[in-house]
């Protein structure tokens, strides 16, 4: 026969039913969080919500305002400190009686433009370029000008030897950390005055003051090709081949300086990448923007893809949640890819310029949209990462007509602006909260 339960026992009995039944609860809730959280944040996360933490402000007008140089005539290079625009050639607007400066440059901490001092030119001769940043001097390879920001002092060195690097269709140079690449892609012969493939390119040592010859890559005659440096590779990839840029290169190449030689990339996944693209080096992958073509009004939309040299294969990225578009500036962000501006062809006869754009995580592969810029958008801005924010500035705009009105073509009038990211990660003040106090609520002052 069982012992008689007594009061005490009875309470303690009580007692363990009652926490038993609060720790089914507090089980049960755990639970419930775990499959409502993500699926609120599913829900939530959509990608076409703005970013709305993130801000944007507006970049004082620089003293020559009216002749921002856009990418074809023109670069800019981050130094560490300042940003720096440089001319390729001399550009005076029609009917101004000033030339503007072949360079300036902006500090994003003091909020102030500088005028550079002119390069050693000799007369009708143009600045040369596009430079490359040496973290010491800015290099215009092909040119034979470096420009030191430090002694605000340009000087010459050792030109490339005749022949090694076309006078035309150049690309863009690449910094290794010890030398100044340079793809050859096209040259002229001067009796015929006809396009012949270069298809070779040239390294300069700064460090010697001497140029030594690529060995020929495998790569066809073109001009416009695209070209990144991983660490390790000069990527050259795609690029026009003809028919006034209509017709584009499918194959690529990667030449790695320590082995000198080339190997042979395959196309990419979605096949031909069209005219007038923007790519950008995450730091392991090639990610190139372009737009589906139409020619009888605006693109019919846009197409991203991202080459891993490691693998050696291509993938498609996620459509943007943006309106198609051309001539877009592209920038990588530390952990993200920002795409901003461009131009849509309304018509045979109108244009547009968007003044949005998005961002794409390669984490998650996802775009979420930018909130609007304080500036208007203009087609192929300029485009820098400084750290913390993203700078976009000249590129084109010349209204809603294509003209050659005051030039405006190749220089446009709208001051740029400076785009901060929220919460990045590996680096770098992502919030208006981490930014100088003068810098705060910018997008305010004119």
């Amino acid at each position: 026969m069982p012992a008689p339960v007594g009061p005490q026992e009875r309470g303690r009995g009580r007692r363990w039913r009652r926490s038993a039944r609060a720790i089914a609860v507090v089980i049960v809730i755990v639970v419930a969080l775990g499959f409502a959280v993500p699926l609120a944040r599913g829900l939530l996360d959509e990608s076409d919500t703005p970013i709305r933490a993130d801000s944007w402000e507006r970049l004082p007008r620089p003293p020559a305002n009216d002749v921002l140089p856009g990418p074809d005539r023109g670069a800019a290079v981050w130094t560490g400190k300042e940003l720096i625009l440089l001319g390729s050639y001399t550009y005076r607007p029609p009917g101004s009686p000033r030339r503007p400066p072949n360079g300036l440059a902006y500090n994003p901490a003091t909020r102030r433009w500088r005028v550079l001092p002119d390069p050693p030119l000799q007369p009708n001769e143009g600045v040369g370029g596009p430079p490359v940043w040496t973290g010491k001097e800015l290099i215009l390879a092909p040119a034979g000008r470096a420009y030191d920001p430090a002694a605000n002092t340009w000087r010459r060195f050792t030109p490339a030897p005749t022949g090694w690097l076309p006078r035309v269709g150049g690309s863009e140079p690449v910094w290794t950390g010890a030398e100044v690449l340079v793809w050859g892609t096209a040259d002229r012969d001067e009796a015929s005055q006809k396009t012949i493939d270069g298809g070779r390119g040239a390294a300069y040592d700064p460090a010697t003051d001497r140029w030594r010859r690529l060995p020929r890559s495998p790569l066809n005659y073109r001009t416009g090709a695209i070209v990144a440096w991983t660490g390790r590779l000069l990527l050259v990839i795609s690029g026009s081949c003809g028919d006034e840029g209509r017709i584009r290169c499918r194959d690529g190449a990667a030449y790695d300086p320590a082995a000198n030689t080339w190997t042979p990339i395959p196309a990419p996944a979605g096949g031909v990448i069209v005219p007038e693209v923007a790519s950008a080096w995450t730091g392991s992958q090639l990610i190139i923007w372009s737009a589906i073509e139409n020619r009888e009004g605006p693109p019919r939309g846009n197409v991203a893809s991202a080459y891993d040299p490691r693998s050696g294969r291509w993938r498609t990225l996620p459509p943007a949640p943006i309106i198609p578009r051309r001539l877009a500036g592209v920038v990588w962000a530390g952990d993200r890819l920002l795409v901003w501006g461009g131009i849509r062809n309304l018509s045979d006869v109108r244009l547009a310029y968007p003044d949005d754009g998005a961002a794409y995580d390669p984490r998650s592969n996802r775009w979420r949209p930018l909130a609007k810029a304080p500036v208007p958008g203009r087609a192929w801005p300029l485009a820098v990462w400084t750290g913390d924010r993203a700078i976009f500035l000249g590129g084109m705009n010349p209204g809603d007509r294509l003209t050659m009105d005051r030039g405006n073509i190749t220089a446009i009038t709208e001051q740029g602006a400076a785009y901060y990211p929220v919460g990045l990660r590996g680096g770098g003040v992502g919030s208006a909260a981490g930014r100088p106090a003068a810098d705060r609520h910018a997008t305010d002052s004119p």
